[in-house]
């Protein structure tokens, strides 16, 4: 009897790594695979430039908002292997990659096509914001901003729950405004199924 109480209470502990481990693992190779995905869009020869690196970091934090979203959908199976306490720090760590990304793959696009049509930064930032999506890319960019830093821990001290949760549920917004810009992209424009795929892993 006590070593059933043993291995009950030892098991999960012992198991829980392994269970991390998969899960991260799954997750790294969907970072792979749109990673490759970027890769296989982009014009050969394939160069690591600029448009290149804008548009590895915009897929990868459309995927990476897609992991946020499964870490903190309360997934029955991931509760039980992972815990929700580790879910929430992963969802804590993932989520300042996500901005990252998201601000990277700003500063790529920009500087890109200034470098491209040989603009001035100023010029190439008015251009982009004309393009198609970008007026919501930025707006959903804004309140990616705002949520990330409203979730530091400092600023969580200082503000009652009810308005961080408040501020937090704008992320579905930003979701939104963001898929409309990553469909209208050139990364997803002009390629029907892709689109489909992409709408159908991400949402």
């Amino acid at each position: 009897m006590a070593e059933t109480a043993v291995a009950r209470i030892g098991g999960p502990s012992r198991r829980a790594p392994v269970a991390d481990r998969i899960i991260l693992a799954v997750f790294a190779l969907g970072a792979v695979a749109v990673t490759g995905l970027a890769v296989a869009l982009a014009p050969a020869p394939v160069i690591l430039n600029l448009p290149l690196v804008a548009h590895a970091s915009g897929l990868l934090a459309g995927y990476a908002v897609t992991v946020l979203i499964v870490l903190m959908a309360r997934v029955p199976v991931l509760e039980r292997t992972i815990g929700a306490d580790r879910m929430a720090r992963w969802h804590a760590r993932i989520g300042k990659v996500t901005i990252v990304a998201i601000l990277v793959h700003a500063v790529a696009a920009t500087l890109g096509w200034a470098e491209a049509q040989m603009l001035s930064i100023a010029a190439s930032t008015d251009q982009v914001l004309m393009m198609p999506g970008l007026v919501a890319a930025t707006i959903s960019t804004i309140l990616f901003l705002v949520i990330g830093a409203t979730s530091a821990r400092a600023a969580r001290r200082r503000m009652p729950y009810e308005t961080w949760h408040a501020l937090h549920t704008l992320t579905y917004v930003a979701i939104a405004l963001a898929f409309a810009h990553e469909l209208a992209g050139p990364d997803l424009a002009g390629h029907p199924l892709i689109q489909v795929a992409w709408s159908c892993c991400t949402q």
